[in-house]
């Protein structure tokens, strides 16, 4: 199940608006039937200011898709942010965005890899 889904400017459109927090709540009543506490919701209106800033600008084309808390099947654990679309080679590609409050991440020296910086200053890798 996924929560929230639109295009990358409809999801723009919704932060600007200052509306995606209501909206992914309104919609994960709707289709799950949970209620979440304050803190979760004023985290996701947080974090979707930061990807807000991030999907800015024409590098990513506006048709690309935003999905949002995507439930993995047979679990209860939820995917917080997928973008997905074609690649430079039009091979469909999703990126999955796992946002985290207090952590940094950055481009590794590795190719294709990801860092993660927490503020303890441990670092990991993702393949």
């Amino acid at each position: 199940m996924i929560v929230y889904s639109a295009s990358k400017q409809d999801f723009l459109d919704d932060v600007e608006l200052n509306q995606i927090h209501h909206q992914i709540l309104a919609e994960l009543k709707r289709k799950a039937g949970i209620a979440v506490g304050k803190s979760e919701i004023e985290s996701w209106r947080n974090s979707m200011q930061y990807m807000y800033k991030v999907l800015q600008g024409d590098k990513i084309p506006g048709n690309a898709g935003v999905a949002i808390e995507y439930t993995i099947p047979l679990t209860s654990k939820r995917v917080d942010f997928i973008l997905s679309g074609q690649n430079a080679d039009k091979h469909e590609t999703a990126v999955i965005v796992e946002l985290k409050s207090k952590r940094e991440s950055c481009l590794s020296q590795m190719s294709s890899k990801l860092c993660f910086c927490n503020a303890r200053d441990s670092v990991w890798i993702s393949n």
